[in-house]
């Protein structure tokens, strides 16, 4: 699949772009253009501010949208958070230049008051209903290796997709918290916490001003 003509990059301002207005067909690698690329003319609509942090360190039940500014002023607060903000970065480019995926959802320890994460749960929503369509769009990801990716880039991968039979929607598992951690920060069985969403537009800026947005290098896989 030919992605050359669609290249990340950082406008005057530090945001993540991508350029090109191609994108592809994950079954043919035709490029095609029904794909939304910006938002319409006129469309103002901007995410609410993100919450606080309750006293447990989480983001409050639900998901949350927003945008990376927002993301990135909430949550990098540290050396090795800012490592990692700069890995998120750079993977997120891949599957925005796919074209292929709506929104991303980011939920563990990340969104959390923690100060040294392991890692960062994301889950990617493809564009495309439960059809084979959608399997070649996550098929790369599977080819590179969730391992792979996790090691290169501190991404802990998932996919939604919409119609998927079953009941594995991770969105709904991400805000579960698990009985241990609830006993020790005194919280009641069954607690929740918070998801951040981010939406995924192709030859739109995503976020932050002050983002710093790297191009994907698959070269940089870990093998």
């Amino acid at each position: 699949m030919n992605t050359q003509d669609s290249q990340p990059s950082e406008d005057g301002r530090g945001t993540l772009r991508v350029l090109s207005k191609r994108h592809f067909d994950p079954l043919s690698g035709v490029p095609i253009e029904e794909l939304p690329q910006e938002r319409p003319s006129g469309d103002t609509w901007m995410p609410a501010p993100l919450p606080p942090f309750n006293e447990a360190g989480f983001l409050p039940e639900g998901v949350h949208e927003a945008t990376l500014d927002a993301v990135k002023s909430l949550l990098v607060t540290s050396v090795k958070r800012a490592k990692m903000w700069g890995q998120l970065i750079e993977f997120l480019s891949w599957p925005i230049r796919t074209g292929s995926f709506s929104h991303a959802y980011i939920g563990g320890g990340f969104i959390s008051q923690k100060l040294e994460p392991q890692d960062i749960d994301l889950i990617l929503h493809v564009r495309y209903p439960f059809s084979d369509k959608a399997f070649m769009a996550m098929e790369p990801f599977f080819a590179a290796g969730l391992d792979t990716i996790l090691e290169s880039y501190s991404v802990h991968l998932h996919f939604w997709v919409d119609g998927f039979p079953g009941d594995c929607d991770f969105r709904s598992f991400f805000q579960y918290v698990h009985p241990h951690e609830a006993r020790r920060l005194g919280l009641s069985a069954g607690a929740r916490k918070g998801l951040i969403k981010l939406e995924l537009l192709v030859d739109s800026i995503l976020g932050s001003s002050e983002a710093v947005a790297g191009s994907f290098d698959q070269s940089r896989l870990v093998i």
